[in-house]
């Protein structure tokens, strides 16, 4: 699909908020008693109170989050305890093969060592070989990514229900990074899924990066609660189509959490748990971050 400059026109004016805003403080912080008198100090008294407000805030959200990824583990836990002597109540079986779930691996000059471990992880899920279909998203401006691809699809292809790769060639007018080759990932999907006779209706779409390690439970209750929403037995969060809902889980940073520096793991921690907070969301408007899941027709439109 060709891009346009249309369609980047406030992408680089959104880029530039955050500079202009960082320095506009530090400009401010001395300049403001000069300029504004006494007006600045209502200011700064005003932004102090909606700070700590905000503060208190996301900390509470923080504890509803951790509750909620709390729950989802022990009702997990508790239906595999409970189903382990009837295999037919497996909540494996309840949702396979009703959805399927087609991974996007973005990657760039990633060691195949690595991209290996990733892969192994999700082989070890009991739902892999019914319901994961695996897309290295390789880049062509790398020099041996299709040896690469073609040596891990050859040691996992039998641990999927498929697995294929993209190369992504570089588009006029577009901008490099993950965006971009998830983009090309994702608008070649459907063509496989055609090619697999594997109707798009109940396919979900997930990028996660390439050294991301997710947890079965995830892809066990997204596929719950997309059947859930598609039955009728559960309503969608604002009563918003399923087809428009974007699903995403917290994030830690924890696979190399002792081979970086340490202010680099104080920075990792706080992100994590400001993602973490802000998914728990009373207005059910949250930013899944790196790791989220769409369906094929959301990705269309």
């Amino acid at each position: 699909m060709p891009y346009e400059e249309k369609d980047f026109k406030y992408l680089f004016l959104f880029k530039w908020m955050i500079p202009v805003t960082c320095w506009a403080s530090v400009v401010l912080l001395f300049g403001g008693p000069f300029w504004f008198g006494l007006t600045w100090l209502w200011i700064v008294w005003g932004f102090s109170l909606l700070f700590m407000v905000v503060s208190i805030r996301q900390v509470m959200r923080l504890f509803i989050a951790v509750r909620g990824v709390r729950k989802a583990v022990n009702d997990y836990e508790n239906r595999r305890q409970n189903s382990s002597s009837n295999a037919a109540n497996d909540d494996q079986n309840v949702a396979s093969p009703a959805v399927y779930h087609v991974l996007c691996v973005p990657n760039y000059k990633e060691p195949e060592e690595l991209l290996a471990a990733t892969l192994s992880a999700l082989a070890e899920h009991e739902s892999a070989r019914r319901e994961y279909i695996i897309c290295l998203a390789m880049e062509h401006g790398e020099e041996g990514s299709d040896k690469k691809a073609e040596a891990l699809i050859s040691k996992f292809r039998g641990s999927f229900v498929n697995m294929y790769y993209t190369s992504h060639v570089k588009q006029p007018n577009e901008m490099r990074g993950k965006l971009s080759n998830v983009d090309w990932c994702f608008m070649h999907a459907r063509e496989n899924l055609e090619l697999m006779n594997i109707p798009v209706d109940n396919v979900l779409l997930t990028t996660l990066d390439a050294d991301a390690i997710i947890h079965e439970l995830y892809f066990l209750e997204i596929s719950r609660l997309w059947k859930e929403f598609g039955d009728g037995t559960r309503s969608t969060p604002s009563k918003v189509p399923r087809e428009h809902l974007i699903f995403g889980a917290p994030g830690l940073f924890e696979r190399n959490n002792y081979d970086v520096p340490f202010f680099t793991r104080v920075m990792d921690a706080t992100w994590a748990i400001l993602a973490m907070q802000q998914m728990a969301s009373t207005a059910n408007i949250a930013f899944p971050l790196s790791n989220y899941t769409l369906s094929v027709k959301l990705m269309e439109e």
